[in-house]
């Protein structure tokens, strides 16, 4: 490592702690953010990574640990560890830091990472991508109000993960990108043989990373296992006719199966043709819809207008698309009414939406999908129009 510039610690480090340095090894993820340069080390991304797949269907939190400086008048924002976020509690199904929980981060900071502070926190939220739900922006500015403090979001499934900063006019926005340092970390190290997370299946160390770093990781004893293997063909098998039975079993099922695949397969048309033909019934019954998105959930649809009979250019698969855009947006919620009070927000629906995503962003869960589609007459969940002005009401 080396020094760049005129460096300075922060406010928030004590003067008489030395200088730290700026990382020299990293790989950049994403682009260079103007405002602030995020560096988070390897053994703290790895970490956060093998935590958010333990059990990876849930939603968990941690403190980022670190410090700031400053280099050429330019923030610097380093991440040298985290601490998972024990004793949580969900809350209408978003998961909080309790007051357990900030106990717990003061004692194991100072046991772990003494020079350091909580530079921000993590959350994990499996299946839904790394974006910025609204609750999360309301708790970031209650409970991480410094400048320098950021949220680092993260899906386990979908392998994706984003940083979100302060901006200068009090709101909140997606980073263009951090840099990940390598170093020892002998701290890092400490915590994670003190807290093991189970390690994912694709390992990215290998045995020369455990000789230089000391991280412990789990061998795989391959002459235990060759042992085993012929201890057990060693044991007597079962009678020679009822292994043939067994074996005539599977490959007359395999021939049904082969044979339904067949049939299916040789449908499969006349099933297209079918569908094409349902729908074209379903447009004339003059409640044409397009579908806003190509999938099965989120449904969205587009409203547009009926064709005159005695128009003369031909129907074509992009005519519904072209009057869709010509659709007024209707301004209010159609048969029920709603004090200002009654009502957080209103939101113009897009391409894609749908009430599950709805009533997450703006409350967390999907517990809002049936108060939501009562507030604006929607008399199917699963049946949403593009373009559409609908109310949010408060819960």
């Amino acid at each position: 490592m080396r020094l760049l510039g005129n460096i300075s610690q922060s406010d928030t480090t004590p003067q008489s702690e030395p200088v730290p340095e700026i990382p020299v090894s990293v790989k950049q993820v994403g682009s260079v953010d103007s405002d602030i340069r995020i560096y988070m080390e390897d053994y703290v991304h790895t970490y956060l990574y093998r935590f958010a797949k333990m059990n990876a269907s849930r939603e968990k939190l941690a403190a980022l640990m670190g410090k700031t400086l400053k280099a050429d008048g330019e923030d610097i924002l380093i991440i040298n560890g985290v601490l998972q976020g024990k004793f949580t509690a969900s809350e209408k199904g978003v998961e909080t830091f309790t007051e357990k929980s900030w106990e717990t981060f003061k004692t194991e900071g100072e046991k772990f990472f003494r020079d350091s502070e909580i530079v921000g926190w993590a959350h994990t939220q499996p299946g839904y991508g790394a974006f910025l739900m609204v609750r999360d922006e309301t708790y970031h500015k209650e409970n991480f109000p410094k400048k320098h403090q950021v949220l680092y979001v993260l899906d386990p499934m979908e392998k994706s993960d984003a940083f979100f900063v302060h901006e200068k006019y009090d709101g909140i926005r997606r980073a263009k990108g951090y840099f990940i340092y390598y170093d020892k970390n002998e701290n890092m190290q400490a915590y994670m043989e003190e807290n093991p997370v189970s390690a994912p299946k694709e390992n990215k160390f290998d045995v020369e990373d455990e000789e230089n770093t000391g991280f412990k990781f789990d061998r795989i004893d391959a002459a235990k296992r060759i042992r085993d293997v012929l201890k057990r063909k060693e044991k007597p098998t079962k009678s020679g006719s009822k292994y043939n039975a067994a074996l005539g079993i599977s490959a007359a099922f395999l021939a049904i199966v082969l044979v339904i695949g067949a049939g299916l397969i040789k449908n499969n048309d006349k099933l297209v043709k079918l569908e094409d033909e349902m729908r074209l019934i379903a447009m004339g019954n003059g409640n044409s819809a397009v579908m806003a998105s190509a999938e099965y959930e989120p449904v969205v649809f587009e409203e547009v207008k009926s064709i005159p009979e005695e128009t003369e250019e031909p129907t074509t698969a992009e005519a519904p698309e072209e009057i869709a855009e010509e659709a007024p947006v209707e301004e209010v919620s159609e048969g029920y009414e709603l004090s200002e009070d009654e009502i957080l927000c209103y939101y113009n629906v897009k391409k894609g939406d749908s009430l599950r995503y709805i009533s997450r962003k703006y409350f967390g869960n999907t517990s809002m999908v049936n108060r939501i589609a009562e507030v604006n007459n929607i008399t199917s969940p699963d049946m949403i129009y593009y373009g559409r002005r609908i109310a949010i009401p408060k819960e």
